[in-house]
């Protein structure tokens, strides 16, 4: 009897400790500081006034779910933060900021300083390796890198031979870039992730990396929240392998590469909020690179202000996914391009639903421009409530090659041209209006000019609807229920990413008929 009872207030006592585990593992975790002027790595880390300084010292800290490293605002970092650590589905690790100001920048970049007069206008200082690409910035400017030392003609020209940088300045560099400086990229990313998961990177400005800012190579969920990733080589973010959510971040000034980039399977992931531009590629990217790559799916990308790239968005062997509430303008290629990289049928874009975006084609000179563009057996896709305004006299609104030209369902959308007649180019032929709708294409959809606000819009706001468009009400229920600017829709939505606003009844209105 004695020993039932003890095992019964044992059983008690493992079930309270238990619960009481269970219940508190995230009061447990610690929040660290880190302080480039006035950390010191021998301290604890674990208040404001005790905070390390370098971020090596956070690279060889091991982490437990639950924990943050803050950065302090308003400092700046020439190291590579690499996260050793993993968190927990229930409690990420943070690797954020704290203070006020301005974001904590993590550079890719070193300064050039002690520099000699060459000859003339010519300057030099030694570096041992050799910049790679065109990474090489004047006060936060892309250089111009030159083949021959005597094409040193002009500001912001570059030469490096036997370890020595030449530049060409009217005056001593020091002096001359007070800014930010002559800076070189040496480092290839500014954050890594690589096997690690349940991280949230979070309101950095990371800038300069050779290849990336950020690159999350993990099978388990990340978040990139609030960041600003700019002037990588490649492109300014990059995932891979697994699940991301990306948010409220802006990629911008990629050199040969793109904004965000998700490379082979990535799967079940978000891109929200995000101001992607001036890329020199894509805005956004989806690649899973290889026919022997599984295909990308389920992946989400909404309310975006996408421009000034070459596609707004290109997008191959993407499957599953939604593509809604976004904005793509003065982008000189398509606006969202589904492509198939690997070449063969059965690795296109399919079962896809592209809604309620609002597209504007430039007049370009790239004659793969286009509004939306379907390539390469990227068949059985959804196109509603698009808004596809062009500018160009000789580029189409919708382009959809021979092979990709069957189970496509493309309705209640705004197709308007300025000028020209050359709706469609499908299956290699021009289509006008009539013969677009003939296709059974659009047979929903309007061809009139959809009243901007600002008849030469130039930035998101301007192409919000007037309230006497040809769009108001004319889209087809799709299932969302805000648009871009978090307004939200009524029961007959509008075509593109915008809501006009108008009296509506309330919800709970109940009307009597009374003889």
């Amino acid at each position: 009897m004695e020993i039932k009872k003890i095992m019964s207030i044992t059983k008690i006592a493992t079930f309270v400790i238990l619960t009481v585990f269970v219940m508190s593992s995230a009061s447990w975790s610690t929040t660290y500081y880190v302080d480039a002027t006035n950390g010191n790595d021998e301290n604890t880390g674990t208040s404001i006034y005790n905070a390390w300084k370098k971020i090596a010292k956070v690279n060889y800290t091991h982490f437990m779910p639950g924990d943050s490293i803050l950065f302090k605002r308003g400092e700046t970092w020439r190291e590579m933060l690499v996260i050793q650590s993993s968190g927990s589905v229930a409690n990420h690790i943070i690797i954020g900021a704290y203070g006020t100001g301005d974001r904590p920048i993590i550079k890719g970049s070193n300064l050039v300083t002690v520099w000699t007069i060459h000859n003339e206008n010519i300057w030099k200082a030694t570096l041992q390796t050799e910049p790679s690409f065109n990474q090489v910035f004047f006060d936060g400017i892309r250089g111009n890198k030159q083949t021959l030392l005597v094409n040193l003609n002009n500001e912001k020209d570059w030469y490096w031979s036997s370890n020595t940088l030449y530049i060409y300045s009217v005056s001593n560099p020091e002096i001359a870039y007070e800014n930010s400086g002559i800076e070189v990229s040496v480092r290839d990313q500014c954050i890594k992730i690589d096997d690690r998961g349940y991280i949230t990177i979070q309101d950095f400005h990371l800038s300069q990396g050779i290849l990336t800012a950020i690159v999350v190579w993990d099978r388990r969920e990340c978040s990139i929240k609030r960041i600003l990733a700019e002037k990588s080589y490649n492109a300014n973010i990059i995932t891979g392998d697994g699940s991301v959510t990306i948010s409220n971040c802006e990629v911008r000034f990629s050199d040969t590469g793109h904004g965000v980039y998700l490379s082979e399977n990535t799967v079940n992931s978000i891109i929200e909020y995000c101001h992607c531009h001036h890329n020199r590629i894509e805005g956004i990217q989806i690649n899973p690179e290889d026919a022997g790559d599984e295909k990308t799916y389920g992946i989400i990308i909404r309310y975006n202000n996408i421009h000034n790239n070459r596609n707004g968005m290109g997008l191959h062997a993407t499957n599953e996914s939604e593509i809604y509430g976004n904005i793509l303008y003065n982008n000189s290629r398509a606006g969202i391009s589904f492509y198939d990289h690997s070449g063969g049928p059965g690795f296109g874009c399919t079962n896809n639903t592209v809604y309620n975006n609002t597209i504007l084609v430039p007049i370009t000179n790239d004659r793969a421009a286009c509004g939306i563009s379907a390539r390469r057996y990227s068949t059985s896709n959804k196109y509603q409530n698009n808004i596809i305004y062009v500018l160009d006299p000789f580029m189409p609104n919708w382009y959809i090659d021979s092979n990709s030209n069957y189970g496509q369902i493309i309705d209640h959308n705004c197709s308007f041209r300025v000028s020209g007649t050359n709706i469609g180019y499908v299956g290699g032929e021009n289509k006008t209006w009539v013969e677009w709708r003939a296709l059974n294409y659009d047979t929903n959809g309007i061809n009139e000019n959809p009243l901007f606000i600002d008849s030469q819009p130039k930035t998101d706001t301007d192409f919000i609807l007037q309230s006497i468009s040809p769009c108001k009400n004319m889209g087809t229920n799709v299932g969302w229920n805000k648009d871009y600017f978090g307004k939200p829709l009524f029961q007959f939505p509008d075509i593109g990413f915008y809501e006009i606003q108008g009296l509506c009844p309330p919800t709970n209105l109940r009307l009597e008929h009374k003889p």
